[in-house]
């Protein structure tokens, strides 16, 4: 697989740890990117968006203290050149409230972290597969022929 930027904005340094390391045995994520707080996360696409170095995925936890989740996706959402990364909700809350939130704000996925560690690897692996490998954009090589199932 080809290089796949992620950037992953999590609190809690076992799931990021977690998800990391999920990443690099499914050879996702040659370039990741950790940051652990919302304030740090928004900096930082700022500087990326300068440079012209976008991520492909955010994943972002819903739950952090400070600046949170949420706010940072409606940050990114209301921003010119962010707004088109994919971003990916994660979160423990399974509510209903925080899910609608969430697509509210446009986010572009929202997946619960399972207590279950096998399932919770499963879920990231899917998401970032899908992603990386099935969703076609526009801006993609040989975009036509991969839409068309020609690939």
């Amino acid at each position: 697989m080809s290089a796949f930027k992620i950037f992953l904005v999590e609190d809690n340094a076992d799931h990021a740890r977690l998800i990391a390391d999920t990443l690099k045995e499914n050879a996702f994520a040659t370039d990741l990117v950790h940051c652990g707080c919302g304030r740090e996360a928004l900096d930082r696409l700022q500087v990326a968006a300068a440079k012209g170095s976008l991520p492909d995925l955010i994943l972002l936890d819903l739950n952090m203290p400070g600046l949170s989740g949420i706010d940072v996706l409606r940050r990114i959402k209301t921003d010119g050149v962010l707004r088109v990364i994919p971003t990916v909700m994660l979160s423990t809350s399974p509510a209903p409230s925080d899910i609608q939130a969430c697509l509210s704000a446009h986010a572009n996925s929202y997946i619960c972290k399972s207590a279950d560690i096998d399932e919770l690897e499963r879920k990231v692996t899917g998401v970032c597969t899908y992603w990386h490998e099935i969703n076609v954009s526009a801006g993609a090589p040989n975009w036509e022929e991969t839409l068309c199932g020609r690939r």
